[in-house]
């Protein structure tokens, strides 16, 4: 006869089905390009298919949904917005699954006028019911312009959110956001730049999953950006989440000076818990990403596009953290539960893989859907603004 067996541990994430990659080559996100690879894909590894985006729009962020259709937010400026507020012409286009080539998006979310309704799409991430979940602007729910934005699975043409939030203080300010993550709670991480009064307020604000409605919510967790968090405007990206709720948020650790500074891409690693007001510690430990680093005036030239992405990273599955190597054109995976210098356990990198300046990644199973959380999107490039007030995108400063 059979004989009964059992298994202890920790159950295995399911295998890797496809790996999205956002690049934005040489346009600073126009005529941007998406390379996908199998999830065995390593080293000099050619894309299963790529796929053109608009020759026009900034592609921004990118996502997919449970049902493998591709999201691509675009903004439709270098910077997207005026005066701190999303333009007009910001969308978000969904294709089909398996679309290459030059295929045209199925459907488009785009602003909705009789709502007030703009988006800022420099991140999309979908919550536990398929809803997506992006940034904007919006009356819905008594608001009165940036906002948080919830719409119902499936959404297209000029459609209000379902719901929409904001802060009550500090406030959204765009290009202010550097990450976005929602955990298995539906609880709303917020990672970058914020506006109070006249000057910025940086750090992680976490918005309960009961506020997606609330215009004026108050934060129940702040992870303050400052010596104590070593989290610093300038050389901080964006957020994700592991299975246990920790967050991540991707980092820079910079020596050196001039045309000899080094920037090691990291990755600091704070308590578990949605709630808990200023929690102003220490992370519990901080993964540096090996191989994941740039030297000379790559890494302080303000200018430089691609240092407002470096690191962006997302987690599989709660244990796998990937990261793209916007300097280095790779992509490369290592072990979340890490500490100190950890090494891949896989690099796409190579001539064969295509990949020019990636800054956005989207990792699913092997059914195809979209099991990974966070959505790790980009943002837009810095403004250049007086001494009065610091640059907002990416949380960067000069």
């Amino acid at each position: 006869g059979s004989r009964a067996f059992n298994l202890s541990g920790k159950e295995p994430p399911p295998p890797i089905g496809t790996i999205y990659v956002l690049n934005l080559g040489t346009g600073s996100g126009q005529s941007a390009l998406i390379t996908e690879y199998g999830g065995k894909a390593n080293g000099n590894a050619a894309p299963q298919r790529t796929l053109l985006l608009d020759k026009k729009l900034y592609a921004v962020s990118i996502a997919v949904d449970s049902a493998g259709n591709l999201y691509v937010g675009y903004l439709d400026s270098a910077f997207g917005e005026s005066g701190g507020r999303p333009d007009a012409g910001n969308e978000i286009a969904m294709y089909a699954p398996g679309a290459s080539g030059n295929d045209a998006p199925t459907t488009v979310l785009q602003p909705d006028t009789s709502t007030s309704t703009t988006l800022y799409p420099i991140f999309i991430t979908f919550d536990s019911s398929g809803r997506l979940v992006t940034y904007g602007a919006s009356t819905v729910d008594e608001n009165a312009g940036n906002a948080v934005l919830t719409y119902a699975a499936g959404s297209s043409g000029p459609v209000p959110p379902e719901y929409a939030f904001g802060f009550q203080s500090p406030t959204l300010y765009y290009p202010g956001p550097s990450g976005m993550a929602i955990d298995s709670a539906n609880n709303v991480y917020l990672n970058g730049t914020f506006k109070e009064g006249f000057s910025s307020v940086y750090g992680l604000y976490v918005a309960e999953a009961a506020e997606i409605g609330n215009p004026q919510t108050q934060p129940s967790r702040i992870i303050p950006w400052n010596s104590h968090t070593k989290l610093s405007p300038g050389l901080t990206t964006d957020v994700a989440m592991n299975a246990s709720g920790a967050p991540f948020i991707g980092n820079v650790i910079k020596s050196g000076s001039g045309t000899a500074t080094t920037c090691q891409a990291a990755a600091n690693v704070y308590a578990a818990g949605a709630g808990g007001g200023s929690t102003d510690n220490p992370p519990l430990r901080t993964l540096l990403l090996d191989g994941i680093r740039t030297q000379g005036s790559d890494c302080t030239n303000s200018s430089n596009r691609l240092d407002f992405y470096f690191p962006e990273i997302q987690i599989y599955r709660g244990s796998a953290l990937f990261a793209v190597d916007a300097f280095n054109d790779a992509v490369a995976e290592y072990p979340s539960s890490g500490h100190g210098t950890v090494k891949p356990q896989l690099r796409i990198a190579g001539a064969a893989t295509q990949l020019a300046s990636p800054v956005g990644l989207f990792v699913t199973s092997v059914s195809g859907g979209a099991e990974a959380r966070p959505v790790t999107g980009v943002g837009a490039p810095e403004k250049t603004l007086s001494n009065n007030h610091f640059p907002l995108a990416k949380g960067k400063s000069t």
